[in-house]
């Protein structure tokens, strides 16, 4: 860039004299003013880019380098030399080449400022990924050149390390001494504002905003106008001000490299942003610049990884617990069975003895059984893998098949069984085995254990729902018992040490239910015995062929 400024220059000092002295002769003290604040407005964006350290390089449609910053040389390893007037296809992976044949033509073609991501390969070979945005560079109405702004971004490929703020450097092609310059200050002007992050800067005395580009409007939300009108401190939320102008001091001195704040929108919103701040040397004047990234995205990111490890670890105890559970649950059928079958070694025992030693260990192997299964079908549910086999059933017959399994257990008891069916003989998408199993747990907790005289079951349907409660008249269940009913392992008070089970039946059926999209309640009053309720979407929409048990659908 250097050069062309020096080959625009030696064209200007070779004109003649007399050339020189008629163009000067004509210009009067206010269009000398006018020219000095025109050149002034130019040093200005130029050395506000050059602070920056963001990568900046112009290229013609051809994709020859015309202008070339430190700070490509800082990424690429190129310099400034070693770049001007070749090929920018030097820094472009091969794979990459013809994307940025079709990036050049886009802004050939008229297509305004865009970003992209690429690959590219630095003096050394290796290759980085960096962001570009491509933007057009106009004389006269007229697209000339390219300028690319460009940002290396490996690192934040491997982690969340987007904090590095890029500040562009680009000396600028002069043009004529009057109406060039006006061109070169817009030219500048646009680059400034399609940087991506958001530039501020201040009067380090007054702390008053003096300049912002596109991307601070966006960002809070305030025009150029209204942001010019405020101060530094305005920025952000009044108790964050002096936590973030500490921060600055720390910056300064080299403690941190980015001060972590958040800014107040028009909105009313806070917005976290990472801020690099430093002071620039505008045309001899000291400013305070700050370059501010929006770090929505990635605050949002942390959070969810944090919830994330603290549901890990909220499941690697529910894990230690269940085995722990498991492993009790398991010995608990086994110690007697063991002492039994000891006893019956070491001694001749009667006939009597026997049989009753045998029916003993027989209990507890069907206990053993039907636990081990509860677990394995525990172990389907915590792991996604619990089964349905839908069909077109009415939930009228999955009731009857229940109570006439259920029959002779209560008629043992003296139980009374009374059924309301209302409106559910329709046909719905259900796992009529899977229903059965809940129901059939349910009746068998009311009958063995509720003390109760009768089971009203009462079915209906309300909307687009399938209804079906059990309720008893039995001695009902403690009220600090109901919260944990679908617990694993969990045993009402009343129930512990009876044999009742391991305390997975109903967490199984609950589970259940939900597959079918459903859920499950209890209700409750004192001395009125316990209600179960089901509830489910009445689907009627058949399967386009019968699902098997062989080749059940996933759930």
């Amino acid at each position: 860039m250097g050069d062309i400024l020096k080959m625009r220059a030696k064209k200007r000092s070779n004109q003649p004299k007399s050339e020189k002295k008629k163009h000067l002769s004509g210009k009067d003290e206010s269009a000398r003013l006018y020219l000095e604040k025109i050149e002034e407005k130019l040093d200005y964006y130029k050395q506000v880019v050059k602070s920056s350290n963001e990568a900046i390089i112009i290229q013609d449609f051809k994709g020859i380098v015309k202008a070339w910053n430190r700070a490509a040389k800082h990424i690429y390893g190129f310099s400034e030399k070693e770049m001007l007037g070749k090929s920018i296809l030097k820094i472009i992976s091969k794979r990459e080449r013809s994307k940025a044949r079709k990036n050049i033509m886009a802004i050939k073609s008229g297509k305004p400022s865009f970003r992209v991501r690429q690959i590219r390969r630095t003096k050394s070979g290796k290759e980085i990924f960096v962001n570009i945005t491509y933007s057009p560079i106009y004389e006269k109405e007229e697209i000339i050149e390219i300028g690319t702004t460009e940002e290396d971004i490996s690192e934040l490929k491997k982690a969340i390390e987007d904090l590095k703020k890029t500040n562009a450097s680009i000396e600028t092609r002069v043009e004529k001494r009057t109406a060039e310059l006006k061109e070169n200050e817009e030219k500048y002007r646009q680059l400034f504002n399609n940087i991506a992050d958001a530039i501020f800067i201040a009067d380090p005395k007054t702390r008053k905003m003096v300049d912002c580009n596109k991307s601070a409007e966006k960002l809070i939300g305030f025009s150029r106008d209204k942001i010019l009108s405020m101060k530094a401190d305005q920025l952000h939320p009044p108790d964050m001000r002096e936590q973030t102008m500490k921060g600055f001091k720390r910056q300064a001195k080299g403690k941190i490299k980015m001060v972590f704040s958040e800014v107040l929108a028009s909105n009313k919103k806070r917005i976290p942003v990472a801020i690099n701040a430093k002071t620039v040397r505008i045309l001899g004047k000291g400013y305070l610049q700050g370059i501010f990234r929006d770090i929505t995205l990635q605050k949002e990111s942390e959070e969810k990884l944090k919830e994330s490890y603290e549901k890990l670890k909220e499941l690697d105890l529910m894990k230690t617990e269940f085995l722990s559970m498991t492993s009790h649950e398991l010995k608990t059928p086994l110690t007697p069975m063991r002492a039994q079958i000891q006893r019956m070694i070491s001694r001749e025992l009667s006939k009597e003895e026997q049989k009753k030693g045998l029916e003993m260990v027989l209990r507890n192997e069907v206990r053993l059984e039907r636990l081990i299964n509860e677990v394995l079908e525990i172990s389907r549910i915590e792991s996604k893998r619990l089964v349905l086999s839908k069909q077109l059933v009415s939930p009228r017959e999955i009731i009857k098949e229940t109570i006439t399994t259920m029959d002779a257990l209560a008629k043992d008891k003296k139980i009374k069984i009374e059924l309301n069916l209302t409106d559910l003989t329709q046909k719905m998408l259900i796992d009529k085995y899977r229903i059965g199993e809940v129901l059939i747990n349910i009746l068998d907790n009311a009958i063995k254990h509720s003390g109760c005289t009768e089971i009203k079951i009462k079915a209906y349907k309300k909307g687009n729902q399938a209804f079906i409660c059990i309720k008893d008249n039995g001695k009902g269940i403690l009220k600090e018992d109901i919260p944990h009913l679908f617990e694993h392992f969990y045993q009402a008070k009343k129930l512990r040490g009876t044999g009742a089970g391991a305390g997975l039946g109903l967490s199984i059926c609950k589970a259940i239910v939900e597959a079918h999209e459903g859920k499950m309640w209890v209700n409750q009053k004192e001395g009125k015995g316990v209600e179960f309720c089901l509830s489910f979407p009445f689907k009627t929409k058949k399967i386009k062929r019968p699902v098997s048990l062989a080749g059940e659908v996933e759930i």
